[in-house]
């Protein structure tokens, strides 16, 4: 999903959209303002990753509620859950870019 704004619709025709950066907000007085892939696919990361450890985190603490734990408890676990969610995460970005060179 992209979000394509023009200050100018005969700016530029949708076929002519650069692949290395997407318009996204229009910026007063400077055109438009630009993301670059490399900063759309660092910001999907993190949210995919966010989304991932926060589902996790539910997870355990739903678990843990239900195997009797108190909330003190539980919210320790989720805790867990999220903080060696987002640290596997991270090991294995840091490996994939590695490994991409």
């Amino acid at each position: 999903m992209s979000i394509i704004v023009h200050l100018n619709p005969d700016e530029r025709a949708p076929h002519q959209i650069c692949s290395q950066h997407i318009p996204v907000l229009p910026h007063p007085g400077r055109g438009t303002v630009t993301v670059s892939n490399h900063l759309a696919l660092v910001l999907f990361t993190a949210l995919a990753t966010l989304v991932l450890a926060i589902t996790a985190a539910a997870g355990a603490g739903y678990l843990s509620r239900r195997d009797g734990a108190s909330y003190p408890a539980a919210i320790t676990r989720a805790a867990a859950a999220f903080a060696a969610t987002v640290t596997v995460t991270a090991a294995l970005v840091t490996a994939a870019v590695a490994l991409a060179g």
